[in-house]
């Protein structure tokens, strides 16, 4: 993978490298926004991580400036989970990759079309998963997406509709219990 880095003005090294276009469909907008925010959420303050744009840019960039040297295996493990989940198991959405530095765990955020972020799944520590295929990484991307779709659907199916009594709706007395 041919890479090349950018110095941010406050320390912090971005790796960008191309990939094949149209791994996802998220626009790029999107697929770019609020990242950093989601992934302190759902993985935690000290990370490194990988996304890829529709167009087929990614880039790799830690949370915080000066972090250090991002060292190629881990560019080439993030790098290589972010396609193989992206090629594999994007469906309407886009995944992004991060290696969470304070548990040594590689976690996966899948965002819907719209860059919300909808489930997370930890593959374990860089070690161990190196040694995976990207088979391996998409059969467990492609299972959580699978339980979270049914989750969806069994709450949506036992939503009752939602009265807005203050804008003067009132309950349908035929379906009140």
């Amino acid at each position: 993978m041919r890479t090349t880095t950018e110095f941010a003005p406050d320390g912090s090294a971005r790796i960008h490298f191309r990939c094949a276009p149209g791994l996802h469909r998220v626009p790029d907008g999107i697929a770019t926004a609020s990242v950093a925010d989601q992934l302190r959420t759902h993985v935690g303050p000290r990370w490194i991580a990988c996304l890829i744009t529709s167009s087929g840019h990614g880039v790799i960039r830690p949370s915080q400036p000066n972090m250090g040297v991002i060292g190629t295996i881990t560019q080439a493990l993030l790098a290589g989970i972010t396609i193989a989940l992206n090629y594999h198991a994007a469906r309407a959405g886009q995944w992004v990759v991060a290696h969470n530095l304070d548990e040594n765990e590689v976690t996966a955020l899948w965002r819907d079309q719209d860059g919300d972020a909808q489930l997370t799944t930890t593959f374990g520590d860089p070690d161990t998963i190196a040694k995976w295929t990207d088979v391996d990484f998409a059969t467990l991307a492609v299972t959580a997406l699978d339980h979270t779709e049914e989750t969806h659907r069994a709450l949506e199916k036992d939503r009752q509709p939602t009265i807005r009594r203050a804008l003067g709706e009132q309950p349908d007395r035929r379906t009140v219990h």
